[in-house]
């Protein structure tokens, strides 16, 4: 069993078995901040650190959650992006198509993770995806954590990750999706890698998927609620009908997060 302190991450609430099933033993600390803080807080709290270019270092060395996700003295490449936005289709297609031999460091959905691999000139890919979308998926992932969070989360996130931009390489959701092996071409030109490029085939893909689904069973303890897989489902409401309905409660948020989005768009193809 693994004895961790949580604020938040990916056990809400309503996720306690979950984390049962998954070996994962809370501390009478966690089980205290669990029963008294609400879920928002502790979203915004656990975002908010792995953000930090101050604290978010220091937050992820002391997680033993993200152990395998930060970067170490092998790490030899990071692909990493804010929640929902292709991380683990993008992580498995790479170690699908690029071999043992590469470390990876990501996953983490963490901007001082890009940070501090662009201050070391480590290759790394930031996978972004359009706001709405991304915090439609979001907010039903998270057991229902606002959406004016989940905007305020993607703001911070992304303007971080801008001030780096010009050190790594940004991807758009969509060309991650279609054309993974072409963005690590990109990735090889831009860093003089030489990374093996994924050919996408519909074998290729169906091991892909495998793998990611795997991976959600392994972090939900066997099962893999829909709203949570790390796929498309259609058990999820759209965007725009989540989110048009009740826009007037986070318009200053939504703007942050659409500016963000859009002063990164100029990274796409560079």
């Amino acid at each position: 069993m693994v004895t961790i302190f949580r604020f938040g991450h990916y056990c809400a609430d309503s996720l306690s078995e979950t984390c049962r099933r998954s070996g994962i033993k809370l501390t009478p600390v966690t089980k205290f901040v669990r029963s008294t803080v609400p879920w928002s807080i502790r979203f915004e709290i656990n975002r908010t650190l792995l953000d930090s270019l101050i604290l978010g270092d220091l937050y992820l060395k002391s997680r033993p959650a993200f152990r395998g996700q930060r970067i170490v003295a092998e790490t030899n490449l990071i692909i990493e992006g804010f929640p929902r936005s292709a991380n683990t289709y993008a992580k498995y297609a790479a170690e699908y198509s690029l071999g043992p031999g590469v470390r990876l460091a990501g996953h983490a959905h963490s901007a001082a993770l890009v940070a501090e691999g662009a201050k070391l000139g480590l290759p790394a890919i930031v996978l972004v995806r359009e706001p709405d979308a991304t915090v439609a998926s979001l907010h039903q992932f998270m057991d229902g954590v606002p959406l004016r969070n989940c905007y305020r989360a993607y703001a911070r996130f992304h303007s971080t990750v801008l001030k780096v931009a010009e050190s790594v390489q940004i991807s758009s959701f969509e060309s991650i999706l279609s054309d993974f092996g072409g963005q690590v071409g990109r990735l090889n030109e831009r860093f003089g890698t030489s990374f093996s490029i994924y050919q996408k085939t519909p074998s290729g893909e169906a091991q892909i998927r495998a793998m990611v689904e795997a991976d959600g069973r392994r972090r939900h303890g066997g099962n893999l609620p829909e709203k949570s897989t790390a796929r498309p489902s259609d058990s999820r409401t759209p965007a725009s009908q989540l989110i048009e309905k009740s826009t007037e409660e986070f318009t200053i948020e939504r703007d942050q997060a659409q500016r963000a989005y859009e002063a990164l768009q100029a990274h796409f193809e560079r």
